[in-house]
């Protein structure tokens, strides 16, 4: 910004009455369950502050050259009934906490949001497309809302798209640098030591890693949840495979849920409506 000192009745501006100065403004978002902040765009989404509460207000899209699972201590995220898609393959780098969240923080909830798989590479010969996430950490968790669930997820949707103008859908793979790492690949979270209710999974999926519908390793409350309407298919080397999850600890608890399909040695899928 430019001032000028101006003797009184004077119009002219010389140069040499010019004042310089310089000023930062830095504005900070105030929320509350009540007046959450707005996510109109993909770069609002990267930029949450922690401690925050947000609502979503449009469907977005993923950068496949960007995008890191969001790592930030929020306190709410509201989907709003909004969808947010991967698209594409995702190099995740050395991550071990994988999905749209890395880690819901105890305390937080994510609700009413609906997560796909999309824009996968078609294979005619084995008859589907696939959206690969890579990484090379050596023990890891993957889930479309989260890897790790410490918090509440409520009222969420996760599923695999089908290709435009093709009989195929979107498999979710993934790949590591070594098959004897140990990961949990799951539709809803990796892992749950938190709670999951009212929620449902139609995820498609191949992995040589543990492969379940809706998650991993559960150590926390799972309620009125389902897998149904997807395809979880193992290999030769997949370490486990189920329908819900393949870890369901002690003092863990699930109720009023299910899995809807048939199975055979290789594949858990659902094929009613």
């Amino acid at each position: 910004y430019i001032y000028y000192a101006r003797p009184e009745g004077e119009d002219t501006r010389p140069e040499s009455n010019k004042i310089y100065t310089e000023f930062a403004l830095n504005v900070y978002l105030s929320s509350s369950r009540q007046h959450p902040i707005p996510i109109n765009t993909y770069e609002e989404l990267m930029n949450m502050y922690p401690n925050s509460y947000y609502i979503l207000m449009n469907d977005l899209v993923l950068d496949n050259e960007t995008f890191q699972p969001i790592n930030v201590s929020f306190a709410s995220f509201d989907g709003n009934g909004h969808t947010i898609r991967f698209v594409g393959d995702y190099d995740f780098g050395s991550s071990s906490q994988i999905g749209l969240f890395a880690s819901i923080p105890d305390g937080a909830i994510v609700k009413n949001l609906t997560v796909t798989i999309s824009g996968g590479t078609v294979d005619q010969s084995l008859g589907r497309a696939t959206v690969t996430f890579r990484t090379t950490s050596s023990s890891f968790n993957i889930g479309l809302i989260a890897g790790e669930n410490l918090g509440a997820i409520s009222n969420c949707y996760v599923y695999s798209e089908a290709v435009t103008n093709s009989p195929y859908t979107n498999f979710l793979t993934v790949s590591t640098s070594s098959l004897e790492d140990i990961g949990y690949v799951a539709g809803i979270a990796g892992t749950n030591t938190g709670s999951i209710t009212n929620s449902r999974s139609a995820l498609y999926a191949i992995s040589s890693y543990n492969l379940a519908g809706v998650v991993g390793t559960n150590s926390g409350i799972i309620a009125s949840t389902y897998f149904k309407n997807g395809v979880l298919i193992g290999n030769s080397r997949t370490q486990n495979l189920a329908g819900f999850a393949i870890e369901n600890t002690s003092d863990a608890q699930i109720l009023t849920s299910y899995v809807s399909g048939t199975n055979n040695s290789t594949m858990v899928y659902s094929d009613d409506t």
